[in-house]
């Protein structure tokens, strides 16, 4: 848990979305899949530095060209109240919020300086991307070897966050410490976040990919 000044953040309000459930564009549709590769990640300055709410939906926005023309989730209907139009990310979270994959606080606040966590990491990475992936394509699974071969001993069956966990370890785009630990509490670091996504890119550049009408081109 994280105190940010009044606000209590717990991982379901730093990813709220980690659980929306996916509407389709119009009746019949399905959640609209990864668009196509090639996807390129920006690299990072500081890999040291913690990723903040900024960073991840900025990162993962660009890495597979999120523009929000497409939803994918529920949406939040407004704006957030505290990201700047000025501000660096403004444009990448903005289009995660249409998109229906970043969504605020009750007050309408982003807060998007606070940092995240490796277990929020994995929830909202899979919840995002991966798992409307699979919808979209029931029955296919990229070919993909784990680089740990077995589960995270500090991440048990009855964690909330142990499917989502364990199916990106599987897929070898999530991997633990020296000790074989995952440490899900510790704050997800850019060096981290930018591996995580070039393990997801070179995945999913092999299987296939729908593209969705407004995604923006290669």
């Amino acid at each position: 848990m994280i105190i940010m000044g009044r606000h209590r953040l717990t991982w379901w309000a730093l990813f709220p979305f980690a659980f929306a459930a996916p509407c389709a564009a119009a009746e019949g549709a399905t959640a609209p899949a990864l668009p196509s590769p090639p996807y390129i990640v920006r690299p990072v300055n500081e890999p040291r530095q913690p990723a903040t709410r900024y960073v991840v939906c900025a990162m993962i926005a660009e890495t597979f060209r999120i523009t929000g023309d497409v939803v994918v989730g529920e949406g939040e209907p407004q704006p957030f109240r505290d990201v700047p139009a000025a501000h660096w990310a403004a444009r990448k979270v903005d289009a995660m919020r249409r998109a229906g994959l970043a969504r605020g606080f009750p007050d309408g606040n982003f807060l998007g300086d606070g940092a995240v966590t490796r277990y929020e990491f994995a929830g909202l990475f899979w919840s995002t991307l991966l798992e409307p992936w699979l919808r979209q394509f029931p029955g296919a699974a990229p070919n993909a070897s784990p680089r740990r071969p077995e589960p995270f001993p500090d991440v048990t069956p009855d964690s909330w966050s142990y499917l989502r966990v364990e199916r990106l370890r599987r897929w070898g785009i999530i991997e633990g410490y020296p000790d074989g630990t995952f440490m899900g509490r510790r704050v997800l670091t850019h060096g981290e976040l930018q591996l995580c996504l070039e393990r997801a890119a070179a995945l999913f550049a092999g299987v296939p990919a729908a593209v969705p009408p407004g995604l923006a081109p290669p």
